[in-house]
């Protein structure tokens, strides 16, 4: 058993910053289009909030449109819209499907998951960005993640080429760095579902990048005074990382091995050795 003291509380480090994510591509948000959003507004109404145009006619024509609705209030629900419009410049489309949202779509991007192109959907919440990931099939909407899916907290962790979601972290970097709990989602081949573990902090090197060290208060959210947290340090190599050296507080941790983290700051950094461009994710699993 080791214990993991601050050695370096000042330096601010961001844990999804530098974060790889192989083989995914994630559209940014997206600019809005007057003219889309004129031949949506008489389907989806005043409130329509954006649209993003998700496959095309070979004309070069929206064919498949997604849509949200934002009444612009924290109390009022939302709606997603899959309209199919014709190929013309002009016309009326028809709404294939609705999807209930429990607050407003603000904004619209797409991201690869288990599709090239699901999409990840922000709503207006107390605490943004937070949302849902919603995939397109056989012509309906099919919510795939209770999570907002975008490129700072996706990555494929297993190499799988299905990737995890990474969710419960604090966007607000603290005294000492990130702080939060992380916890994964994982594809079950229905939704992503939440694996039950939860994590103290994460960090990922790529073969032949300069180490990076990564700040995280492993304090209570309120600050409630707390003994020791043991985690054990888990790793994720992808193919062709052939060694990987973590440090915790400056000190070496092996995978499988158990650190107490005290309440207060603490640095991690990971350096990986092999095929250059090969990435390891690092993770202090939380032992309770």
């Amino acid at each position: 058993m080791r214990d993991a003291k601050q050695n370096n509380a000042g330096r601010r480090a961001a844990i999804f910053g530098q974060c790889v994510l192989l083989f995914l591509v994630a559209i940014p948000l997206i600019a809005q289009d007057e003219t889309l959003m004129n031949r949506i507004r008489p389907l989806a109404g005043k409130y329509l909030a954006c649209a993003a145009v998700y496959s095309s006619y070979k004309s070069g024509r929206p064919r498949l449109v997604v849509a949200g609705i934002d009444k612009g209030n924290l109390t009022y629900p939302g709606e997603l819209l899959l309209v199919r419009l014709p190929d013309a410049a002009s016309g009326r489309g028809v709404v294939l499907d609705r999807m209930s949202l429990e607050a407003g779509a603000m904004e619209l991007s797409f991201i690869r998951l288990l599709d090239p192109k699901d999409i990840a959907v922000e709503l207006r919440l107390k605490h943004p960005p937070s949302g849902v990931t919603v995939r397109v099939i056989e012509g309906k909407l099919d919510q795939i993640a209770d999570a907002l899916a975008m490129p700072q907290n996706v990555a494929d962790l297993d190499g799988d080429g299905v990737p995890e979601i990474i969710i419960g972290f604090e966007q607000g970097a603290g005294e000492c760095g990130r702080r939060g709990r992380l916890g994964i989602l994982r594809w079950n081949g229905s939704e992503y579902a939440f694996d039950g573990k939860s994590y103290a902090a994460m960090i990922e090197a790529r073969v032949g990048e300069p180490v990076e060290e990564l700040g995280f208060d492993a304090r209570s959210i309120t600050h409630d005074p707390a003994p020791p947290q043991p985690s054990v340090l888990r790793l994720f190599s992808q193919a062709g990382v052939d060694r990987v050296e973590v440090t915790v507080d400056g000190e070496p941790v092996a995978a499988g091995e158990r650190v107490l983290l005290e309440s207060d700051c603490h640095t991690m950094s990971a350096r990986a050795s092999g095929r250059s461009g090969a990435v390891v994710f690092a993770f202090l699993e939380e032992q309770h």
